[in-house]
């Protein structure tokens, strides 16, 4: 009820050509900042280039819960890659990890809502779930990720919070990327990582590799208890 008494009202201003006419002459701000705010709770995105991809988070107080609002021109595609493991700060490095690879794009532009969210089922077991406008999915959560989540202690990044974001063409975008706190003990010193999840998106003109983390440490013989890199 309240999403459509906003669409409506948004509408009503479109119709009258008085948003439409603030936005693109940008004489008032606070008006433009209001319209572009209902546009993300009603769950449309305004596209400034339809011919590239855009996304935009959508207001959630929930450190747990991530929704985007996301744009796909006609013929995009990209693959969504995401980790659970070893991983970086800052890059899609990473070791010791379980991954996935999902496609999407279409032959029309379109948009949907991607939803990543952590939350305990009945038997109070961490589980991840996944959605878009075509597919869901979840996967149980186990070991040090469960642990992180568990405490709340933890270092959250998420793409594209405040206006909509375009998506590189030439480049990967990390859209979340939650991590413990301090670096693992097994990550070179030279490389911190750290325990985790993230989830990238891989546009298919991309013409570049996700990096790789380098090879895990090897015990030194003369010190077992020391880890030397490779």
């Amino acid at each position: 009820m309240i999403r459509n008494t906003i669409r409506l009202a948004l509408i009503a201003a479109a119709a009258t050509g008085g948003v439409m006419a603030l936005i693109k002459t940008a004489k008032t701000p606070p008006l433009e900042a209001e319209y572009k705010r209902l546009y993300r709770l009603v769950g449309e995105l305004p596209v400034t280039d339809p011919t590239r991809a855009w996304m935009v988070k959508l207001p959630n107080d929930d450190r747990l819960v991530h929704q985007w609002r996301v744009y796909l021109p006609a013929n995009y595609r990209a693959r969504i890659h995401s980790l659970r493991g070893l991983i970086s700060a800052d890059s899609p490095r990473a070791r010791d990890n379980e991954s996935s690879i999902n496609r999407v794009g279409a032959t029309e532009s379109n948009e949907f809502v991607l939803t990543i969210a952590f939350a305990k089922n009945l038997d109070g077991q961490w589980e991840l779930h996944h959605s878009t406008e075509r597919s869901r999915g979840k996967s149980d959560i186990r070991g040090k990720l469960a642990e992180i989540l568990e405490s709340g202690d933890f270092v959250l990044d998420s793409f594209a919070e405040g206006d909509p974001v375009m998506l590189a063409d030439d480049d990967v975008t990390c859209v979340v990327r939650i991590r413990a706190k301090m670096a693992d003990p097994m990550s070179p010193p030279d490389e911190p990582l750290y325990r985790g999840y993230y989830l990238y998106v891989v546009p298919e003109s991309y013409q570049g590799t996700l990096q790789t983390s380098k090879p895990a440490p090897a015990s030194n013989p003369s010190n077992p208890g020391s880890q030397t890199p490779r």
